[in-house]
């Protein structure tokens, strides 16, 4: 597993995340996603979040997809975090996705 922080920076104040925390399978695969706003409401997806039905869902996203974002874009900064990092940011007792 692998673990992306990414910075976006907008002006969309509360349109669109500021922050984007996700986990990578070994594939390259995107298996959960954060989103936080700078309103400080925060997403979660996973696997069972549905389009259409959820307020965000995972897109399909590889790992290629994110680093690659930032190449020859200012408005993205990704940088690589561990697992603890990811992990107290998914294990937040306001996330339904987590099950203790």
């Amino acid at each position: 597993m692998r673990y992306i922080k990414t910075q976006w920076l907008h002006d969309d104040d509360d349109e669109f995340p500021s922050l984007y925390y996700s986990s990578f399978d070994d594939k390259g695969d995107e298996v959960q996603r954060i989103e936080v706003f700078k309103s400080d409401k925060i997403l979660y997806a996973d696997h069972t979040n549905q389009e259409g039905i959820d307020e965000t869902w995972l897109y399909n996203t590889t790992i290629d997809d994110v680093l690659g974002c930032d190449e020859d874009n200012d408005e993205f900064i990704n940088t690589e975090i561990s697992q603890s990092e990811f992990d107290k940011l998914w294990q937040n007792p306001n996330n339904p996705k987590f099950k203790p």
